[in-house]
């Protein structure tokens, strides 16, 4: 076996310490394989060739990596990544923790070689991973879920109770005053981020009135996301219903055009990468935007320009209103300027965890001062600050830094928060109110249609604590393809995407 048994050993580690998963009957076939000794050289070397193959594969099914079909769609559009953003990606990877404990483990090796037979201790520690899991340890993090409870059944029962959830939004034709709509989507945002750069509760939010502290983006992609939110006037469907036309009244856009506004779609990048601009111009049933206006502040992973999300909101607002006639629009804009990969713009060469900081500043800086133009404007508008999902700035035990594969709570619970601007009775001065059960778009949007069906500057109005009883709870699932993620009464359950349902610890 030789230095076969370094591999084994080095994955009794990763095991161990929760980093993999351990296959002991494929890795128990694979040492037994690997003990053969050919005295032919091409046997030999057939041999190992094939079994360096099968090591590598296993290693990786083992790992928390995306499978490798998501790698195969991944490959094509990673070939426009920047050569330092593929290096950044690579050394995310290493653990120097891990490279410290290998080169000891090789060191003993080179010395005890000679003086034991380690291939009798590798089938040793394989046929003791079996019986050890069965006692709850080390596997314990990742046991099977059995129990009384079903979690297909508990998910089964979200989405027909979803399904039933439908929003009529109101006609504003008639309205004396209506007002304005302004939702803000930058990705890469979420609670835990925050808390990782030591902002978790930014001074920002108290701008708002309203801070749900529980809101579940429910995915932890991009486009996933805004096809969500664009679909957020009925209940939450399985990532699978996303691809197909959303049913009558689902579309949020088209249903608000229908209800009297003009819709728009703007974007502070181009939206080619994985055909996002042609996304959302599909959901939102209007041309996305690119926002060519805005000065370039840095640059995507690919190296295409980013928009100052200021100067692409204030011109383009501006120029908007100009022209409108006074109809009120209903604007969606996504931002970048908070995901991996982006380079600021004459600035020292610093990685993405890094910049990160300065970058989220930034953000915060320029919706802060597009906020306070509007409140000058005079105009009633409503603002909800709603991010796509977070940017991973730490991983836990089964999803590296920087991977988004498993939409864990630290991805999908983001900081929503909501803002009347000229309307008759909004908060009384002070800090935010806070929403702390649990929430999702549908929730929102259920707000959105009772501040419809009032007119802005009528001189009756709800108290918000009315108001509150209209962001109705959701229950935690989120997902991403064949992975989800849900909350039961113990905590989070995932199922894998060999359609396991196991514990999941997000710590």
């Amino acid at each position: 076996m030789q230095y076969w048994s370094l591999y084994f050993f080095a994955k009794f580690a990763l095991y161990f310490n929760h980093a993999i998963k351990f296959n002991w009957y494929l890795n128990l076939l694979l040492a037994i394989c690997v003990s053969f000794s050919f005295r032919r050289p091409r046997w030999r070397i057939a041999q190992q060739s094939i079994a360096l193959i099968a090591a590598i594969a296993l290693l990786y099914y083992e790992s928390s990596l995306p499978p490798p079909a998501r790698l195969w769609a991944e490959a094509g559009r990673m070939s426009s990544y920047s050569f330092s953003y593929l290096l950044e990606l690579f050394a995310r990877f290493i653990n120097l923790g891990y490279v410290l404990v290998f080169g000891v483990m090789l060191a003993l090796y080179m010395l005890l070689a000679e003086r034991l037979r380690f291939s009798s201790f590798v089938f040793v520690c394989i046929l003791c991973i079996p019986l050890l899991a069965q006692f709850g340890w080390p596997g314990q993090k990742q046991h099977i879920i059995a129990g009384a409870q079903d979690p297909g059944v508990m998910l089964n029962t979200f989405y027909a109770e979803e399904q039933d959830r439908h929003l009529s939004l109101p006609s504003i034709a008639h309205a004396a005053h209506p007002f304005d709509i302004v939702i803000l989507q930058p990705g890469e945002l979420g609670w835990d981020d925050l808390a990782f750069v030591d902002a978790p509760y930014p001074k920002f939010l108290n701008r708002f009135d309203l801070v749900l502290l529980n809101f579940n983006s429910a995915t932890s992609h991009s486009a996933p996301a805004a096809k969500r939110l664009l679909r957020g006037s009925c209940g939450q469907v399985s990532d699978s219903v996303l691809s197909e036309p959303a049913a009558a009244g689902c579309a949020l856009f088209p249903s608000l055009e229908q209800a009297g506004y003009d819709t728009a779609a703007v974007l502070n990048h181009n939206g080619r990468y994985n055909q996002f601009a042609a996304t959302i111009s599909a959901y939102a049933g209007t041309k996305a935007q690119e926002g060519k206006w805005g000065a370039v502040t840095m640059h995507g992973f690919d190296g295409t320009p980013v928009y100052d999300d200021y100067s692409v909101l204030s011109k383009w607002w501006n120029r908007h209103h100009a022209h409108a006639g006074g109809k009120p629009i209903a604007l969606y804009y996504n931002s970048i300027t908070l995901h991996d990969g982006n380079t600021l713009a004459n600035g020292r060469a610093i990685n993405s965890v890094q910049s990160y900081k300065p970058r989220l500043d930034k953000l915060l800086a320029d919706f802060d001062h597009f906020i306070t133009e509007l409140e000058h404007a005079g105009r009633p508008v409503l603002v909800v600050l709603m991010p796509a999902h977070g940017a991973a700035m730490r991983g836990d035990q089964l999803q590296a830094a920087g991977m988004r594969e498993i939409p864990s709570p630290k991805l999908t619970l983001v900081p929503v928060a909501i803002k009347l601007i000229g309307f008759a009775h909004t908060k009384e001065s002070g800090p935010p109110l806070e929403v702390k059960h649990a929430t999702s778009y549908f929730g929102v949007f259920s707000l959105l249609a009772g501040l419809m069906a009032e007119d802005a500057k009528q001189a009756g109005g709800k108290p918000w604590s009315e108001r509150l009883q209209q962001v109705v709870e959701t229950a935690f699932v989120s997902e991403n393809e064949k992975i989800i993620v849900m909350r039961d009464k113990d905590g989070y359950i995932m199922r894998s995407a060999e359609d396991l349902w196991i514990k999941y610890d997000s710590n």
